[in-house]
Formats: C-alpha cells, sequence, structure tokens
C-alpha cells in the first residue's frame, strides 16, 4: 500500500482566522518516533508546524496555509527517499 500524504482539509474548514492548512500522512505501519523525526525535518528547513498529532497509523500536521505547498513537497521527497530504501533492502 505504501505511504499517502495528503491535504485534508481546506483552510476555512480549520476556523479560526482561514490562515492554516492540514496534512494527513497514511502509512503501513507508522514507527515510533516519527513525530519528532518529522518535527525536527520541517524545522530544520524553516517551518514550524503549529501541531502533529498520531493516531494509530496516520499522522496529521497543522501549519500555517502558506507553508503546506513546501511541506507537501518536503513530504513527498522523504516518502520517495523511504520507498526507495526499503525496496533495496528486499
Amino acid at each position: 500500500m505504501g505511504w499517502r500524504v495528503r491535504v485534508l482539509a481546506p483552510s476555512r474548514l480549520l476556523g479560526g482566522g482561514g490562515d492554516k492548512g492540514l496534512i494527513r500522512i497514511t502509512m503501513p505501519k507508522a514507527p515510533v518516533g516519527i513525530v519528532t523525526f518529522i518535527v525536527q525535518l520541517m524545522r530544520s528547513v524553516g517551518l514550524a508546524p503549529e501541531h502533529i498529532i498520531r493516531y494509530n497509523n496516520e499522522v496529521y500536521i497543522v501549519l500555517d496555509r502558506g507553508d503546506v505547498p513546501k511541506a507537501m513537497e518536503l513530504l513527498e521527497s522523504f516518502k520517495k527517499l523511504i520507498e526507495r530504501s526499503t525496496r533495496d533492502l528486499r
């Protein structure tokens, strides 16, 4: 099945000033420490997520709407790196 990364809700549905975005990452099995790793990865490139929540095998990220495209690009490149490295192990 692999990872799926999606913008889950338009920013106007999140309430407040409508300046937030919500990203959902679905994994076959979310590893321990994935939230800490994602926070460190995002902060290293200058993104500041407001909330990151892990529930079962899904991770939800709330961040500023302007940062959503950059975060999606970062997460997609991370996803490709993981898929490539696990494919090489087989």
